[in-house]
């Protein structure tokens, strides 16, 4: 009951996102539609589209992230104690090969912890009895 209580706040807040997101759209297209009055002010304005841009496609991620993460979840639901062993030691050398790979070329501190937080995850869902 709590992981799902979860989940709907998690599609609330995203909800609530989206919604300023198009708020942000719908004045970036008033404002593109009057003339720049100084170079200051386009510069301002083409930052602020930048920023908006990169919002949209953070929110585009997310919304991707959410569904595999929840696909994941149903067809880990389905697997038979033995086949979630089998794939949860297939994952965990997969992922010793991206952690060699990251040793090359190390990911910044917040990604590599949600990197890992979500590798965890996951290995904590293919255990016998685990949350999926």
């Amino acid at each position: 009951m709590n992981r799902r209580l979860d989940h709907d706040a998690l599609m609330a807040e995203g909800a609530g996102v989206l919604g300023i997101a198009n708020e942000t759209r719908q004045a970036r297209e008033t404002r593109d539609s009057a003339p720049p009055e100084s170079d200051d002010q386009s510069l301002t304005e083409a930052l602020a589209g930048l920023a908006g841009v990169q919002s949209n496609a953070l929110l585009e991620y997310g919304g991707r992230l959410i569904a595999v993460r929840e696909l994941c979840q149903a067809v880990v639901a389905l697997l038979p104690p033995d086949s979630r062993a089998q794939v949860k030691q297939h994952f965990r050398d997969r992922i010793e090969r991206v952690l060699e790979l990251l040793d090359e070329r190390a990911l910044p501190g917040e990604s590599q912890s949600a990197f890992l937080g979500e590798v965890n995850y996951f290995l904590r869902a293919l255990e016998p009895g685990g949350p999926a």
